[in-house]
């Protein structure tokens, strides 16, 4: 028997040290898509076509049960239970098939019924009296639907109100800036209404003011009658004594009575505006608004044209 050679007999040892072969795992088959709602609930409709009622229900609980495999469409939440429904009846599961259309009314009590070209006639008596049993229960929780809903909205509106005030008021503060005007007592000395209108009392300075002005043009019209009379004496104007005297004594008269009025009224100005001297008044000026503050005009306009036989038309258009 002739040997191996040296090298031949190498590798055999090198494999037999190997072990045999390990066979690889297999890549994990990737998780299927999750199906939208409507698309998951096509899938089971079709198995309740079929007449694979056990099936179309052992299906649809998973579907409507809290888990990841809920459905989150209301709509097709309300139309899986009655599909259920009509499985769990088919299967002869009666009571499961009531409690299903009753969880469907409690969720929405204005569910309309089963289309009875969709579902067999069983289905829609079925629900007629699920319905009827439970008339007192979704009355009232409509009501309680309605009350909840209308609160809501006299909240809503008086959120909405109170926004509305708060920007006014916001708005009546970014346009208005207030002045302090520092008053100074030398200014309260001065007639006719002058301090009053310093010490922000307006009315009463009009009065002074007006009053004093009277006066003094009462004097001086009484001042300018009286020097008038004298000179025309003083240029030797053949005048009736009796009525040269009467026009001299009356003017005087006049020319006195008011000149200390004058003074008098002057002074209860003066002595008021510095009784009641305000130091510091201050006012509210208005400011124009920025204008990235400014609400938008309400009107709203547009050019519009138009190609008529022989011409075009050009006019403007307004909303508001």
């Amino acid at each position: 028997m002739r040997s191996l050679p040296p090298f031949f007999v190498m590798l055999v040892l090198i494999g037999s040290s190997a072990g045999p072969a390990r066979a690889q795992p297999a890549p994990p088959s990737a998780p299927s898509p999750k199906l939208s709602d409507e698309a998951e609930l096509a899938r089971v409709v079709s198995q309740y076509e079929a007449g694979r009622y056990q099936e179309c229900a052992a299906s649809l609980e998973p579907l409507l049960a809290p888990g990841p495999r809920q459905l989150q469409s209301p709509s097709v939440l309300e139309s899986a239970r009655v599909v259920l429904a009509a499985c769990l009846l088919g299967d002869g599961r009666g009571a499961d098939a009531e409690a299903q259309l009753a969880q469907a009314l409690r969720a929405n009590p204005r569910m309309p019924r089963p289309d009875p070209l969709a579902y067999p006639q069983p289905v829609v008596d079925l629900w007629i009296r699920v319905r009827e049993s439970l008339r007192e229960e979704l009355r009232a929780a409509e009501e309680e639907r309605l009350k909840l809903a209308d609160a809501a909205a006299q909240q809503q509106a008086r959120v909405e109100a109170e926004q509305r005030a708060r920007l006014l008021r916001l708005e009546q503060l970014a346009s208005e800036e207030q002045v302090t005007q520092v008053n100074r007592r030398w200014i309260a000395a001065i007639p006719f209404g002058v301090g009053q209108f310093q010490n922000g009392h307006a009315t009463l300075g009009w009065t002074f003011f007006g009053v004093e002005v009277a006066l003094g043009a009462v004097s001086l019209g009484a001042l300018a009658v009286h020097l008038s009379a004298y000179r025309q004496i003083a240029a030797g104007h053949r005048l009736d004594p009796i009525e040269t005297n009467s026009q001299l004594s009356t003017s005087f008269a006049v020319l006195q009575v008011s000149s200390w009025t004058l003074l008098g009224t002057a002074a209860l100005g003066v002595l008021d505006a510095q009784l009641r001297f305000v130091p510091e008044v201050r006012q509210v000026r208005r400011r124009p608004l920025p204008e990235e503050l400014r609400r938008p005009s309400a009107l709203r306009t547009a050019p519009m044209a138009a190609a008529l036989p022989g011409g075009a038309w050009l006019g403007l258009a307004g909303t508001y």
